[in-house]
């Protein structure tokens, strides 16, 4: 239930891949008790780029009966809907990921290496990855932190938050993360 607990997690999704399991995801916010309302909003954002999504912990956990003050926690229950509902209009596309992960065993999210084997800068970065072919995860696990480096590979990459704002890779750039958003990249197929 701790940022490092977070990062624990997102080093198992990409080990995953490496390990053969192409549908991977973890207990949201932990299996503890939640401690930090912040790295259960970050856990949740993550958790949006898992085939799997699911609330962990033990006993009555959610948003909405967070331990700390207030127990009903309005931007807590706001970022909790915003990315179900988000998970859920990607319902199509990670659907059409875990097909050709049935034929394949191509997993749904993976570090960026499958894909840039030849590029160095992707080679030790464990907390960037694609999910599907055209999303680049970027999670924010550290408590306290409101922006990231990310490294966008070789392509062209719009800013999923703002559409009129791309990249051509391969760079690295500064993304902003206020608590409420997860840097995202949308690949130019």
């Amino acid at each position: 239930s701790t940022d490092l607990g977070l990062r624990s997690a997102i080093i198992s999704l990409l080990q995953s891949s490496f390990l053969g399991f192409p549908v991977w995801g973890s207990d949201t916010g932990g299996y503890h008790h939640f401690i930090d309302r912040e790295v259960f909003a970050r856990w949740i954002e993550f958790s949006c780029f898992c085939p799997l999504m699911e609330i962990g912990g033990r006993g009555d956990q959610a948003p909405w009966n967070m331990p700390t003050q207030p127990h009903y926690d309005e931007q807590m229950i706001e970022i909790y809907r915003d990315y179900v509902t988000l998970h859920h209009e990607l319902q199509d596309y990670s659907y059409q990921y875990a097909q050709r992960a049935h034929q394949s065993g191509a997993p749904i999210a993976r570090p960026l290496v499958f894909d840039w084997p030849d590029d160095p800068q992707v080679r030790e970065i464990w907390d960037e990855y694609l999910y599907g072919d055209e999303i680049l995860v970027a999670p924010v696990w550290r408590v306290g932190q409101r922006s990231r480096s990310v490294y966008l590979p070789q392509g062209e990459w719009t800013d999923y938050w703002d559409r009129d704002t791309t990249y051509s890779g391969p760079l690295w750039i500064e993304a902003d993360a206020p608590l409420e958003r997860i840097p995202l990249y949308l690949r130019d197929q």
